[in-house]
């Protein structure tokens, strides 16, 4: 909800802008006692976002912009389209995706280039393997693995 965007904001004040490859991911809709309430990937709101993000970052750009999570409501084109809006009015670098599929990726790329797919892989999460990740490199999109070292269902509650 922004507090992590303010907190990089104070740690970038004083520092050379490109000291810092800062990725952001938009989009998702909560109440004030923190419930989620789905995604919002409209073209307008992707440049509501990206205003916000901007402010609490005290940046005049973003290098890589992602939607959390596909909206369902809106088609990948039209978001993707938003943000390549602001790629040539200089406000985001790349464009990036998170937690989408193979098809998605091919018709997002189609609209402007993709440089990242925030996914995730590990150990015992590989999934990708079974298309996503040929996809990807067909289309020269990196991969941004979350939760890289999950192994297993662990409770790590009292750790």
């Amino acid at each position: 909800m922004g507090h992590n965007e303010m907190l990089i904001g104070e740690a970038l004040k004083g520092t050379k802008r490109d000291r810092a490859l800062v990725s952001v991911k938009f989009g998702e809709l909560r109440d004030p006692a923190n419930g989620w309430h789905g995604n919002d990937a409209r073209p307008a709101a992707v440049k509501n976002f990206l205003a916000y993000s901007l402010q609490r970052l005290g940046l005049d750009h973003i290098d890589i912009y992602r939607p959390a999570r596909l909206d369902p409501h809106v088609p990948i084109e039209d978001t993707v389209g938003a943000i390549a809006e602001m790629v040539r009015a200089g406000y985001v670098r790349h464009i990036g995706l998170s937690e989408v599929g193979s098809e998605t990726l091919r018709r997002a790329a189609a609209v402007h280039p993709i440089c990242d797919l925030q996914i995730e892989y590990s150990l015992i999460s590989r999934g990708i393997e079974d298309g996503i990740l040929a996809t990807c490199r067909s289309l020269g999109i990196g991969i941004t693995a979350q939760v890289p070292l999950k192994i297993g269902r662990q409770n790590y509650a009292g750790c």
